[in-house]
């Protein structure tokens, strides 16, 4: 069985597979992840895994600092 974060980080790479623009990729990744919480060590681990793809692929869509935003934004808005 699939965890959480395996499906969090499946979509997330599928949305780089699939070529969409980057504006398109922040959108629906704050839709992911809006919809698929995961607790603080998980999403510690989701994000060394996204950033260590991005290095792979040299696909950096959502920046560091977009990274650290989403999460202060949702709490914000949310």
């Amino acid at each position: 069985m699939a965890t959480p974060l395996k499906w969090k980080l499946h979509l997330t790479k599928r949305l780089y597979k699939r070529g969409y623009q980057r504006e398109d990729i922040i959108n629906l990744f704050r839709f992911i992840d809006w919809v698929m919480r995961l607790p603080e060590e998980l999403e510690n681990s989701f994000w060394q895994e996204v950033t260590q793809y991005e290095e792979e692929k040299k696909m950096p869509y959502i920046t560091s600092i977009e990274r650290r935003g989403i999460p202060r934004k949702k709490r914000r808005t949310y």
